[in-house]
């Protein structure tokens, strides 16, 4: 076995048709695992994160005005966001003591952390200063137990919240962002409007449809306030909400003293035992 760089369509391939989403998703870098016979046994890519919010958070900065900061450390904020190897990769055994008992026992190891803490390192190499965030499905019944092999950190699961889903569309992440729109602002006199799609950066105020006066940007996009969005064909689609499964979610730094960052509801706890469980609000 080797581990090697591989091209944004070939992972690509490999998630749709091996990992349990079997969608895919934003890859700015992929590593695979290729067996004697030239067959790739495994794939982890790396992407930009979808949600500024979350990026901007995990640093401590403010959302909207670090969009408009090059030099903000949101823009080092990445996801660790597919991970899959094939359960025909071998199991080695290490001898090794019992540190409880101090008895001589023998421990099995996989590939995964092997494979992940050498990615981390090619990683690394090209960009010093990244920081990964990654999650572990808890309707999957999964803990995370590669990651904490890894040294990430545990920051708690992530707050239990609603996903936009639009007809027509699998999940939040294949929508394009057409469909989503610009950014909403909200004009003091005539509340909320949505704003059609752009590229980065957006203004801060924009004056309003209604009255012309200034409206402040929202913290959301377009189709967050909105009942139905219009495709380009015309077709009205009807915008719903979904509740997102409850995960087990890690942060790794490229490098180590930015571990300062974390502080409020990133700060660091200790390893879960068991699969994130959905948090019931009253």
């Amino acid at each position: 076995l080797h581990f090697l760089e591989i091209d944004t369509p070939t992972a690509t391939a490999l998630v749709i048709e091996h990992h349990y989403l079997h969608r895919e998703c934003p890859i700015s870098w992929a590593w695979g695992i290729k067996d004697e016979r030239g067959e790739v046994l495994g794939v982890l890519t790396v992407g930009k994160m979808q949600s500024w919010t979350v990026r901007a958070s995990l640093v401590g900065e403010d959302a909207a005005t670090s969009k408009l900061d090059p030099t903000a450390r949101s823009n080092d904020v990445w996801e660790l966001n597919r991970l899959w190897l094939s359960d025909s990769l071998p199991v080695f055994e290490v001898p090794g003591v019992d540190r409880k008992t101090g008895k001589p026992v023998v421990h099995r190891h996989g590939v995964e952390s092997q494979f992940i803490g050498w990615c981390l390192r090619q990683l690394k190499k090209e960009y010093p200063n990244i920081i990964l965030v990654s999650y572990a499905d808890g309707s999957k019944d999964h803990i995370g137990y590669v990651y904490q092999a890894t040294n990430w950190i545990y920051t708690s699961q992530s707050m239990a919240f609603n996903d936009i889903c639009v007809e027509g569309y699998t999940d939040y992440r294949s929508v394009p962002q057409e469909l989503r729109g610009g950014y909403a602002y909200a004009c003091e006199e005539h509340g909320k409007f949505s704003t059609p799609y752009i590229p980065l950066p957006y203004p801060p105020t924009t004056p309003c449809g209604e009255c012309g006066n200034p409206a402040r940007m929202l913290n959301c996009r377009s189709w967050a306030i909105q009942d139905y969005v219009t495709d380009k064909d015309g077709t009205r689609l009807k915008v719903s909400r979904a509740q997102r499964s409850p995960k087990h979610r890690y942060v790794w730094f490229g490098n180590p003293e930015d571990k300062h960052l974390l502080k409020g509801k990133w700060a660091p706890k200790p390893y879960p035992k068991v699969a994130a469980k959905q948090v019931v609000e009253n």
